[in-house]
């Protein structure tokens, strides 16, 4: 969401930039060129998906984490970090609380 790329993004980038980690962070409105997003995803070793409490409501996020799948299932990716930004994670693996609505 838009909270997170103003706070804890920025923040993330710079210090995995700082080690020698190349980023791509998408800086598109939601919904705008997703299938550059998702071309990315697929050029990916490593992907980072954030977890928030607004996640679940945007169709693009599930359309990212539904490529992110597709690659862990084709095995092209190397790592992947889940980061649950003010969520439990047995909120998203249970589907409780606002990932339950």
């Amino acid at each position: 969401g838009k909270d997170l790329r103003l706070t804890l993004v920025p923040h993330l980038k710079h210090h995995l930039n700082d080690s020698n980690v190349n980023v791509f962070t998408d800086s598109n409105a939601a919904g705008e060129r997703l299938k550059n997003l998702l071309n990315h995803i697929k050029n990916s070793r490593i992907v980072i998906v954030i977890f928030s409490i607004s996640y679940l409501e945007s169709r693009w996020c599930l359309d990212e984490l539904a490529e992110v799948r597709n690659c862990l299932l084709r095995k092209k990716l190397d790592f992947l970090l889940p980061i649950f930004y003010k969520v439990r994670t047995y909120q998203v693996q249970k589907q409780t609380g606002d990932f339950g609505k």
